[in-house]
C-alpha cells in the first residue's frame, strides 16, 4: 500500500528495518492531525515503545520511531511557538495477538469486526483489563 501522503512526515524511513514494539491502526479516513495525536498519546501511555508500526485501514504503512516523532514535535512546537495540546478526546484500545503477541492500538473499533494481526496470524483479542 505504501504511506499515504498525509502520513509521510510521521513515518521514519530510517527505522523501516526495525521490528515494531506495537502497532497503531488508523482508519482510512483519519487525518494527519488524528494520527499525530494518537501517536503522541500512545507513546505517552506506553514508555517502552520505541518503534511503532503504522497501519492504515489494516494495511502496513511504515514504522514511526519515538526519536523521529519527538524531533518532529519539537520542530512543530518551535515553529508554532506553542506546546502541543494535552489530553485527547478519545481513548486508544489495545488489541493483542494470541499467537505472536503483536499489539495493535486503535482509536475506533467495531467489536463485531476485530482488527487482524499485522503478521497475518488472524483476529486480535481486546486487551484484558
Amino acid at each position: 500500500m505504501g504511506v499515504p501522503d498525509r502520513f509521510q512526515a510521521l513515518v521514519d524511513d530510517r527505522s523501516a528495518s526495525q521490528a515494531p514494539d506495537a502497532w497503531l491502526d488508523l482508519a482510512e479516513a483519519a487525518t494527519a492531525e488524528d494520527a499525530a495525536e494518537a501517536l503522541d498519546h500512545l507513546l505517552a501511555t506506553d514508555r517502552a515503545v520505541q518503534y511503532l508500526g503504522v497501519l492504515v485501514g489494516g494495511e502496513k504503512a511504515g514504522i514511526a520511531s519515538r526519536a523521529h516523532l519527538w524531533h518532529l514535535a519539537r520542530a512543530f512546537d518551535d515553529a508554532a511557538g506553542r506546546e502541543l495540546p494535552g489530553e485527547p478526546d478519545y481513548e486508544l484500545v489495545a488489541w493483542d495477538c494470541p499467537v505472536c503477541s503483536a499489539r495493535v492500538w486503535r482509536v475506533h473499533t467495531d467489536p463485531r469486526h476485530p482488527p487482524g494481526c499485522p503478521n497475518g496470524c488472524g483476529p486480535l483479542r481486546p486487551e484484558v483489563v
